[in-house]
């Protein structure tokens, strides 16, 4: 092999070192924007799996909350039942309450 044909072959293996670099490059994208893809959507899905986790817990929390004021309403109404019964109960009177009015003068 001589000298000219040494170079020659040298040239085309450069070049389809070239090109393959350009393929590996092009493949490298698709491969990272899918795996971005990938992150985005298990991103997203982690985000949702927290945020219905936090919002039945809220529910829960609420729920709870709400148990505890109805007992404590229906206790005090109870107790207040049972005040009833050993008070003695006063008889309202309704008075009625003039207000003063303003008479316009001619």
């Amino acid at each position: 092999m001589n000298v000219a044909q040494f170079q020659h072959k040298l040239a085309e293996m450069e070049e389809e070192n070239l090109m393959l670099r350009l393929q590996l490059d092009v493949y490298r994208d698709e491969l990272f924007k899918k795996y971005e893809s990938f992150l985005d959507e298990k991103l997203t899905a982690e985000m949702d799996k927290k945020l219905s986790l936090d919002v039945r817990k809220a529910e829960a929390d609420m729920r709870q909350k709400m148990q505890e004021e109805i007992k404590l309403l229906r206790e005090e109404l109870q107790r207040l039942r049972a005040l009833g019964k050993v008070e003695p109960k006063f008889n309202k009177v309704e008075k009625t309450v003039e207000a003063p009015t303003l008479q316009a003068t001619a």
